[in-house]
């Protein structure tokens, strides 16, 4: 009940913020154990396994495949390959926004809480970073740094859309998305 309210809600925007965590230890395919899904004023975290194990999340899978809605992800090769396993595609559109800060001169693998400060000025704490996140129950602090990794994909994404355009390399990022879209294809 709880995810088919969180769909109805997200089925309001037009752009998700998406992440997600994953154990890549004793396994070839990354086990997913949370999904972090972000609007202008959502920050949500769906614990995977548990969710799974307890319904069924159709509606969402349905939600971030819709072509009408734009999903943005940093550094999403990860998260696009666990996408296109899950929901059986993968989620389109989509605007990575270390490919696109790339492109704008931060440099070529800027870090999410690297690009944060120096746009939003925030500064994010990373304690978490490397948490084991098949542990459970999650911690308060956990389930926060969780939700801090989507809660500025979309300030982000609007800032970074505007330098493309500005810049005249609107062209140049679609182009990189295309080719990760391919990488994406090519390993399923």
């Amino acid at each position: 009940a709880a995810m088919e309210k969180l769909c109805t809600q997200l089925r309001l925007s037009p752009r998700l913020g998406l992440d997600t965590e994953f154990v890549c230890e004793d396994s070839l395919v990354p086990k997913l154990e949370l999904i972090q899904v972000s609007t202008h004023d959502i920050a949500a975290v769906i614990d995977f396994p548990a969710v799974q194990a307890n319904g069924s999340l159709d509606s969402f899978w349905e939600l971030i495949c819709n072509p009408h809605v734009e999903k943005i992800v940093h550094a999403g090769r990860q998260d696009l390959d666990l996408f296109a396993l899950h929901a059986g595609q993968i989620p389109k559109p989509f605007f990575d926004t270390q490919i696109a800060a790339a492109m704008l001169g931060f440099g070529a693998q800027v870090a999410y809480a690297n690009l944060v400060q120096r746009i939003h000025g925030t500064k994010l704490a990373k304690a978490h970073t490397f948490t084991n996140w098949s542990a459970r129950p999650l911690s308060t602090d956990q389930i926060a740094y969780a939700a801090e990794d989507v809660q500025f994909l979309l300030p982000l994404h609007t800032h970074l859309q505007k330098r493309l355009h500005v810049l005249g390399r609107a062209e140049w990022v679609r182009e990189e998305f295309s080719r990760l879209e391919t990488a994406v294809v090519e390993k399923s």
